[in-house]
C-alpha cells in the first residue's frame, strides 16, 4: 500500500500520528511519502516492516515530547522517511536515519544510507542488527546502544563515536572509508566498546582523540587488514588498543611512541606486542568473497581478550575477528589446506594401459579410496607372472 501527501502542505507526510493518541499500529510492504510522529505517549508501539521510503521533504519542524517504543525491520531506504518530534527517525536523500530523542528502538534487517544521532540529542535503548548501511555517526547522547553484525561502509569516518556516545559496536564488517574507518573522542565516563570488527580498505585505521577518559575505551578483537596507517592519536601513547589482529598494513602508527614492536608471546606462544596485538596472517577463509571464517591453524583462535565478558559462546576465550564474542557465531573451522582440485575416488579404478601397443615401456594410473599398502602384479597373456611392485602407505 502507497501512502502518499495528506495535502498539498503536507505533501512529505503519509501517515500523521497525532497528540496523545495511543498506538499499537503495524505497517508491512507498504511504501511511505513521509511519517510523522508528535506529542507520542509511552503506550505506543509502531512497527514498520518490509516497507519503502519513496520521496518527500526532510525540513519537518521536530517537536521535543514523548519516547516511542519503535521498530524499523526490513526495510528498504529511499529518499526520505521522517519521524517528528517525540522520538525522530528520518531517513534523509539517501536512505539515512535520523535519530532524534528516541527511546526503546529496534533497527534490524534494512538497507540503510547511515545511522546518525546528532549533538544535542539523544537516543537510548537503540538495536541496530543485521543492516546493510552507510556510515555510523554518534554525537548526541547515547545509552544501551547496541550495533551487531551489520555490514557497514562509507563515510569519512565510518564509524564515529563522539563525546557523550555510549555504545558497543560489535560484530560488524566496517570498510571502504575515505578517511578513518574508526574515529573515537571519549569525553565522559560513557564506555564505548569496539569488539570482534573487520576493519577493511581504510586510509587510516583509527583515530582516537586523547582525554583523561581515554581508559573508558576498549578496541579489542578486531581484525584491521589493507589499512594504509593503522593509528594516530592527537597526543602521545593510547592503550585502547589490545588483542587486535593487524595485517596487510603499509604504516603502524603517526605516534612514534605506537611502533608496534613484539616485545612478548602470548599463551598460544606468537610473538605479540605491548598490548598483545597480533601481526601475522590471520588466516581469514576467503577475503575476496567476505568469507571471514578463521582456518583450523588461524593464530587468531582464542587470542582475544581474556575477560570472560569477551568469551565466545562456546565458553572458550575469544576468537578475534567477526565470529567471536558473545555475539558472535559457532562454526567449524574450515580446513587451511583447502579442498583439492582432485575428486576423492568412491572405489577402486585402473586406467587403460599408455601407449598400446607399446615397445619397450608402458604406464597406466590407478586410484583407491582410501591410504593403504599396494601390491601390482603384472601378468602376459598366457597368465605368466612377470612383474610384482610393492608400494607402502599409498
Amino acid at each position: 500500500m502507497f501512502f502518499g501527501g495528506i495535502d498539498p502542505e503536507r505533501s512529505n507526510i503519509g501517515i500523521y500520528f497525532g497528540v496523545n493518541h495511543d498506538d499499537q499500529s503495524e505497517f508491512s510492504y507498504c511504501r511511505f511519502r513521509g511519517l510523522r510522529f508528535d506529542y507520542m505517549p509511552h503506550e505506543n508501539n509502531i512497527t514498520i516492516s518490509h516497507s519503502l521510503s519513496a520521496g518527500g521533504g526532510s525540513n519537518l519542524k521536530r517537536i521535543n515530547g514523548y519516547s516511542i517504543p519503535f521498530k524499523f525491520n526490513d526495510n528498504v531506504g529511499g529518499s526520505t522517511l521522517i519521524f517528528s518530534g517525540s522520538g525522530t527517525i528520518t531517513m534523509n536523500n539517501g536512505g539515512s536515519l535520523l535519530l532524534v530523542n528516541l527511546d526503546s528502538v529496534r533497527i534490524h534487517n534494512n538497507v540503510l544510507g547511515g545511522v546518525s544521532v546528532l549533538s544535542s540529542t539523544s537516543a537510548n535503548n537503540v538495536e541496530i542488527y543485521n543492516n546493510i548501511m552507510g556510515p555510523l555517526s554518534l554525537s548526541g547522547v547515547t545509552s544501551n546502544f547496541r550495533v551487531v553484525n551489520n555490514t557497514i561502509s562509507g563515510g569519512l569516518a565510518t564509524v564515529k563515536l563522539n563525546r557523550h556516545a555510549e555504545a558497543e559496536i560489535t560484530n560488524n564488517i566496517i570498510m571502504n572509508a575515505t578517511e578513518t574507518g574508526l574515529w573515537i573522542f571519549p569525553y565522559d565516563d560513557n564506555y564505548k566498546i569496539v569488539s570482534n570488527n573487520i576493519f577493511l580498505n581504510h586510509p587510516l585505521g583509527v583515530y582516537v582523540y586523547q582525554t583523561e577518559f581515554d581508559e573508558n575505551v576498549q578496541i579489542n578483537n578486531n581484525i584491521f587488514f589493507n589499512i594504509d596507517t593503522l593509528l594516530y592519536t592527537n597526543r602521545g601513547n593510547t592503550t585502547s588498543l589490545r588483542y587486535n589482529s593487524f595485517y596487510d598494513l603499509d604504516f603502524v602508527s603517526l605516534d612514534t611512541n605506537y611502533t608496534g614492536n613484539l616485545t612478548q608471546v602470548n599463551a598460544n606462544g606468537d610473538s605479540v606486542d605491548t598490548y598483545f596485538n597480533l601481526y601475522l596472517d590471520p588466516k581469514l577463509a576467503n577475503l575476496d568473497s567476505l568469507d571471514f571464517r578463521l582456518y583450523e591453524d588461524s593464530p587468531l583462535i582464542n587470542s582475544g581478550n581474556p575477560d570472560s565478558a569477551f568469551f565466545d559462546l562456546d565458553g572458550t576465550i575469544n576468537d578475534i575477528g567477526l565470529f567471536g564474542g558473545p555475539f558472535g557465531e559457532e562454526y567449524e573451522y574450515p580446513n587451511s589446506v583447502g579442498k583439492s582440485d582432485v575428486p576423492v575416488p568412491e572405489g577402486f579404478s585402473m586406467s587403460t594401459l599408455y601407449p598400446n601397443p607399446f615397445n619397450h615401456s608402458t604406464s597406466l594410473s590407478f586410484t583407491i579410496p582410501t591410504a593403504g599398502d599396494i601390491m601390482l602384479k603384472v601378468y602376459d597373456v598366457t597368465g605368466r607372472l612377470v612383474s610384482e611392485r610393492v608400494h607402502s602407505s599409498l
